[in-house]
């Protein structure tokens, strides 16, 4: 904290300096100095939560995991990006259970964690396993036998 404390008041002091001695010719690119350091720290340190928050990259990684081979993926009540995320990162189709398509097979489904109602009612007859909860961006992953193999 005491680096970046002192990394912000000499960049003050220097905004400063610049516009004492130019007065306002000087003032956009201050601002934009300012502006461009400011993106450039967000960006390097933010990455990481960015990424786990906006990216479906670090679930899809998470997923493959679980996996001993691949095994097709449905969604549930997911956002679209998430979907269409999925079907990049997996390089696979991506089926939705909202459009009537669940797969007949053993899948992954992956699901909000507030949907664990849902999802028993969907996959009613079926033996469903919950693997995991990816809470960055509280997704629930579940292991879906095939139908007609249920519990």
């Amino acid at each position: 904290m005491w680096i970046a404390l002192g990394f912000a008041f000499v960049l003050c002091v220097a905004i400063a300096l610049t516009l004492i001695r130019s007065r306002l010719p000087m003032l956009r690119f201050v601002t934009l100095i300012s502006v461009v350091l400011a993106v450039a720290a967000v960006l390097k340190l933010g990455a990481t939560a960015i990424d786990e928050t906006l990216s479906v990259r670090p679930f899809a990684i998470e997923m493959a995991g679980f996996e001993t081979h691949t095994l097709p993926v449905a969604v549930s009540g997911v956002q679209r990006e998430v979907e269409y995320g999925l079907a990049f990162y997996r390089n696979q189709r991506i089926v939705r259970y909202e459009s009537g398509e669940a797969p007949k097979g053993e899948h992954l489904l992956v699901a909000p964690a507030t949907w664990r109602n849902n999802v028993t009612e969907r996959t009613a007859g079926r033996h469903v396993s919950f693997l995991t909860n990816y809470a960055p961006q509280n997704l629930d992953l579940y292991w879906v036998s095939a139908a007609g193999k249920g519990q």
